[in-house]
């Protein structure tokens, strides 16, 4: 190994959660594009924050979509900040789709599961460079 630590050898996991990463940034961006346009698929008052107009939550997941594809894309590149970047973008994406479960019940839950998941990739793939080589301690 060259010693560069902003690699992790990710696997499975990497490919996993960089790909889920990518799946989430494509429909938040989608979604928010279309909320942009003028497409209707809510009225504001099913969201949780009433208060926040539909083009408000298109630039919101539009903007989000786009932080997901850069962290996807770093996850792919094997870097470090990819998943750390990927990590917290996830847990913020849990709190992005509660506020918007009213609207769409059954895909909120889909996507916090799948977030839930992302997580728990990224984060197996970034302890496998933590785990000691040659069973050194």
């Amino acid at each position: 190994m060259t010693g560069r630590r902003d690699i992790f050898p990710g696997g499975f996991w990497g490919w996993l959660g960089g790909s889920l990463l990518l799946t989430t940034s494509a429909y938040n961006a989608v979604w928010g594009a279309a909320a942009l346009a003028g497409e209707s698929y809510f009225t504001p008052d099913e969201l949780l924050l009433s208060g926040l107009d539909e083009q408000t939550w298109g630039a919101i997941t539009l903007t989000w979509g786009i932080a997901l594809l850069v962290s996807a894309l770093l996850v792919y590149r094997r870097r470090r900040l990819g998943v750390t970047l990927g990590v917290i973008l996830a847990a913020g994406n849990v709190i992005v789709q509660l506020l918007s479960i009213e609207a769409f019940p059954g895909w909120a839950v889909a996507a916090i599961l799948a977030d839930l998941l992302v997580i728990y990739a990224l984060t197996h793939a970034d302890q496998a460079e933590m785990r000691p080589r040659g069973g050194a301690v």
